[in-house]
């Protein structure tokens, strides 16, 4: 989500908790799904140094997914302020 602060959302093909907080997005809408998912934005993850430097970098999210993300997370209010104003500013 943010390189400086290595944040990030999970994204799992099953909706994990609290369905008003999750963005269902197609597989054709981020190069690296083979199937639907779902994108968590009650909470932010974060990787430690190794994990990131092992990982692929997938590819960008759109701007309409950035888009869906960040209204997501303005209308729910499990996502703690400070990262909720870190996706509104970002994203």
């Amino acid at each position: 989500m943010f390189p400086e602060e290595k944040l990030f959302f999970f994204i799992n093909s099953r909706p994990r908790r609290l369905a008003e907080a999750q963005v269902e997005i197609q597989d054709y809408e981020l190069n690296c799904l083979s199937h639907n998912s779902h994108v968590d934005t009650s909470k932010v993850v974060t990787f430690s140094e190794r994990e990131l430097h092992t990982s692929r970098h997938k590819g960008p999210l759109s701007n309409l997914l950035k888009l869906r993300i960040k209204m997501r997370v303005r209308e729910h209010p499990h996502l703690a302020k400070r990262y909720a104003d870190l996706v509104e500013q970002n994203f």
